[in-house]
């Protein structure tokens, strides 16, 4: 009997061993996968972070493309303004400027024509007088002008 019992105790220990051998493996195994969860939720945690650096860098560059387009819309605006502020004094003096102009020539070809109808009767020739040259030429600088007016016109209406 000794012999059975020390053969049952071998058995017994033997199966302590096992049933030690499964609870070490268990408690390896819920370790592992305890670790497992912690390194899955740290690489979670890690790529939530580098999507907020990511995000955050993303942003960054967006901004500086809307300082771009702001300083854009500022420029455009500016130059905007001026271009109203020339259309408007375009279409506040070209007629004026034009009527004028045209006026104070054909006043001015009747002036030279008087002076010349003069000089001509007190036996002077015209052509002597300097005055008259130089007022040709304005003449035909004015309606050098006037011509150049004729041809530049808005293709808008402020």
């Amino acid at each position: 009997m000794v012999a059975t019992g020390r053969k049952e105790l071998v058995r017994s220990n033997k199966n302590l061993n096992i049933n030690k051998m499964k609870v070490n493996k268990n408690a390896m195994a819920k370790v592992a996968k305890i670790q497992k969860q912690e390194l899955s939720a740290e690489k979670v945690e890690l790529a939530l972070v580098d999507d907020i650096k990511s995000r955050m860098k993303q942003i960054s560059e967006l901004e500086k493309i809307a300082e771009q387009v702001v300083r854009a819309a500022d420029n455009v605006n500016t130059a905007l303004r001026k271009v109203v502020d020339d259309a408007k004094y375009y279409n506040k003096y070209k007629k004026v400027v034009f009527s004028d102009l045209r006026s104070a020539s054909n006043e001015l070809y009747k002036d030279i024509q008087k002076v010349e109808a003069n000089a001509k009767e007190l036996g002077i020739n015209p052509n002597s007088i300097p005055e008259i040259s130089l007022a040709n030429k304005t003449r035909d600088n004015a309606n050098d002008t006037l011509s150049l007016l004729n041809r530049v016109n808005l293709e808008f209406d402020v």
